[in-house]
Parts: C-alpha cells; sequence; structure tokens
C-alpha cells in the first residue's frame, strides 16, 4: 500500500486516475482549517462541495480544525461556542464552530 502526503497538493498536469491509480487509494485526508482560508467555504460550496471539486469519489475525512485552534493561538480568538481565526496571509476572518 502507497502513501501520499502532500500539503496544498496541486498536480494541474494529472488527473486523479494517474495520481491514484493504483486501486488502493481510496481516502484522502482533509484540513478544514486550510480548505476554509484556501479556497474557502463558499467556493466550495459553489463547486458542490469537496468531491466535485477535487473530482474524488471516495472517502474524505476532514479534520475539525482543533490541532490550529493550539498551534496558531496567537492568530485564534476562542469562546464557549467557536474559534474565530485571522489568516495569516490576508487578515481575514474565519469562525469554526
Amino acid at each position: 500500500m502507497q502513501n501520499i502526503i502532500g500539503y496544498k497538493f496541486i498536480d494541474y498536469t494529472r488527473d486523479n486516475k494517474e495520481i491514484f491509480g493504483n486501486g488502493f487509494m481510496r481516502l484522502i485526508i482533509g484540513n478544514t482549517y486550510h480548505l476554509a482560508f484556501q479556497p474557502g467555504a463558499e467556493f466550495l460550496k459553489e463547486c458542490g462541495g469537496l468531491h466535485k471539486f477535487m473530482n474524488w469519489k471516495y472517502n474524505i475525512l476532514t479534520d475539525s480544525g482543533g490541532f490550529q485552534m493550539v498551534s496558531l493561538s496567537k492568530l485564534c480568538q476562542m469562546s464557549e461556542n467557536a474559534v474565530t481565526f485571522q489568516s495569516p496571509v490576508d487578515g481575514s476572518e474565519m469562525v469554526l464552530r
């Protein structure tokens, strides 16, 4: 079985079949924090969701954003109901509930 680890992995020259064509890869893990900032929740919604955006018919797991709540504590404000992050790129805010 093959493990592939990528951060902001984009390959415009190959499709999913070429990248994951060995038949063993059936799961991708997405990072909620990074997906929310880029490409953004509204964009993903307009695309019909993460599966359609990625043209991926198998399972996708996303995390809760909890790791970033700790590791980026200087860029966020926490309450009982949500965490508000400030983008390190452009200063925009994002709320994870």
